[in-house]
């Protein structure tokens, strides 16, 4: 069988772990792990001192993934999250497994 993948959720704007809880717990049984990253000004997360660009929230969604320890990973975007993880993959084809958008 299979090793199962972590699943990561790149929430769009305005939402965040919270708004997320009820889908990581019907998705939890089909994967090693559901984790949703909160961007910055969402979910509890402290706003940026200066004006960010996809640039910017996609290093952010890099470095919060790279101190993660898990293996393999299918990467979730959601609306402004997935603007996000599609800059993050096309610029670091390592960063997951498999690659999913979603429109909101």
């Amino acid at each position: 069988m299979a090793e199962k993948q972590t699943l990561v959720i790149i929430p769009g704007w305005g939402g965040s772990s919270e708004t997320w809880a009820r889908f990581m717990e019907i998705a939890k049984p089909h994967f090693k792990d559901v984790v949703c990253i909160d961007l910055p000004c969402f979910g509890g997360v402290a706003c940026p001192r200066t004006v960010w660009g996809v640039e910017q929230y996609a290093e952010y969604v890099k470095r919060k993934i790279d101190k993660l320890p898990i293996g393999k990973k299918i990467l979730f975007g959601h609306s402004f999250g997935g603007q996000v993880s599609a800059y993050l993959v096309a610029n670091n084809h390592e960063i997951c497994e498999k690659y999913i958008l979603c429109a909101g």
